[in-house]
């Protein structure tokens, strides 16, 4: 990989919001709607005017999909989603009152952790329960950070002022899943106290962007620690966490995902929708009104990523939705690198961005990764934030992963 000849400077100090126990509201519930709609990548169990139950399995293969409502399958379309990701949108009526799954609920009562394997990797928060139940590689860590992926999302925050007691139960059955791995909750320093009382340990992290990023976090956890490395150290949402406890001690799955929605004038509000609500349906009850020309961000400002569709629905991985008016929306350029450095000055990863975004232009995704260094982008967005010409850098660079991990699917494919 080929180094920069700028000389590193200071990342912009981007601050994550922390919130204070009187910040941490009470949640606004969004009702459950007419209609929810899910999106999968494989193949469905069923087909439209079939009937589904409240946490039964919707898909066969690698990807566990869980009904989160009880209705009729209404309508399946093809969905292409962000970088012509193909998926199929499955929408179901939705009646309103929940009739559980028998096999779900048979299999929560017999306690059987290998047949609630595929459940557990479902939950909100998409957890990669496979890799803590395998061990394989070794695993000696699991990290819970706080802080949210994006500056403006603090759902993880909520989650462990409001519901700690439910944390604490999902760190004890997640010991008993991962055996002698640390659990290590990352918090800032106003959280610490909070934070110790799930019974984690406790590891303070400087709140400023993008420090509870997994790729620093977990240098940071294996720092100073003999026979420990990074490829040991597993990520897991507080909600994740929190789902556990709900799915091995209440014996139901949780159906409902928590997220942060900021609106067009700097509102925030903690929400919780039932997976599969549309979009717009959430910005109807918080009474957020969209116009032509305005944007619709599934994520925050920094890695979130544009949707086309308001019916694009809330998924066990969606954390927060951010609003931009048309007049707040900053307009990228197709103007070329001006070779001014500050992409490469900001980057954690200390990627020669300035020489990176030459190839990507031009298509040449293979030997902006050979050359470059693409994948070990971290895609925090900071090389996008301080571009002089206003190039759209982090759009470019998630462009040539996937293309190259397009590319290396379709070369397994064909052997």
């Amino acid at each position: 990989m080929r180094r920069s000849f700028f000389n590193l400077g200071v990342t912009p100090k981007l601050r994550y919001p922390v919130l204070s126990r009187t910040e941490a509201k009470d949640i606004r519930e969004i009702p459950l709607p007419e209609k929810v709609v899910l999106l999968l990548a494989g193949a469905a169990l069923f087909k439209v005017g079939e009937k589904v139950r409240t946490g039964q399995r919707l898909s066969s293969g690698e990807e566990t999909l869980i009904c989160p409502v009880t209705g009729t399958i209404s309508e399946t379309s093809p969905y292409k989603g962000t970088y012509g990701r193909s998926y199929t949108a499955i929408s179901i009526k939705a009646e309103g009152v929940d009739e559980w799954d028998e096999e779900l609920l048979k299999i929560c009562k017999e306690g059987d952790i290998e047949k609630l394997a595929p459940y557990l990797s479902a939950l909100p928060g998409k957890p990669d329960m496979e890799r803590i139940m395998k061990g394989q590689p070794p695993i000696h860590t699991i990290v819970i950070p706080v802080m949210d992926k994006d500056i403006l999302i603090s759902t993880s925050q909520y989650l462990l002022h409001r519901r700690t007691e439910e944390a604490r139960g999902g760190i004890e059955r997640l010991r008993k899943i991962a055996g002698t791995a640390r659990v290590v909750m990352a918090v800032p320093a106003e959280l610490a106290s909070i934070a110790e009382k799930t019974g984690a340990e406790v590891k303070v992290i400087s709140p400023v962007f993008p420090c509870a990023h997994p790729s620093l976090l977990s240098r940071e956890v294996v720092r100073r620690r003999k026979g420990m490395d990074r490829e040991g150290v597993v990520f897991l949402s507080l909600e994740a966490v929190i789902g556990l406890n709900t799915l091995l001690g209440a014996g139901t799955f949780p159906v409902n995902k928590v997220f942060t929605v900021n609106g067009k004038d700097g509102g925030s509000f903690h929400v919780q929708a039932r997976i599969g609500t549309p979009m717009k349906n959430v910005l109807e009850a918080l009474a957020i009104q969209t116009g032509h020309g305005d944007r619709l961000i599934s994520g925050g400002p920094m890695c979130g990523e544009a949707v086309y569709w308001d019916e694009t629905p809330v998924m066990t991985d969606t954390d927060g939705i951010l609003v931009q008016g048309k007049d707040q929306i900053q307009s990228w350029s197709d103007t070329h690198c001006i070779n001014c450095g500050e992409c490469v000055r900001v980057c954690p990863s200390k990627v020669q961005v300035n020489m990176l975004i030459r190839f990507l232009e031009n298509g040449l995704y293979e030997q902006a990764a050979d050359l470059y260094d693409l994948m070990n982008c971290m895609e925090c967005g900071l090389c996008g934030y301080v571009c002089t010409a206003r190039i759209p850098l982090f759009q470019y660079i998630m462009l040539g992963k996937h293309e190259c991990e397009r590319k290396k699917a379709a070369e397994v494919a064909n052997g």
